[in-house]
């Protein structure tokens, strides 16, 4: 399935959950992500329940360090 993510189309398998996504974006380290979908924030503890959708747009932020 076709979804955005950060504005850029994506395909995707049609049974991915953000958690999954991330994983496969990210490998193992979430830390200091932040996910919203459709213009709803996505909570943490949600990420292995939310099933991905077609069409969704998705943001996703990560914060760095620096200065």
């Amino acid at each position: 399935m076709e979804i955005k993510i950060n504005q850029t189309p994506s395909v995707i398998p049609d049974t991915f959950t953000v958690q999954q996504l991330l994983t496969e974006i990210f490998e193992t380290n979430h830390q200091g992500i932040a996910v919203a979908i459709n213009n709803q924030v996505v909570s943490k503890s949600q990420w292995a329940l939310h099933q991905l959708q077609p069409d969704d747009q998705l943001i996703i932020i990560r914060a760095t360090q620096g200065g």
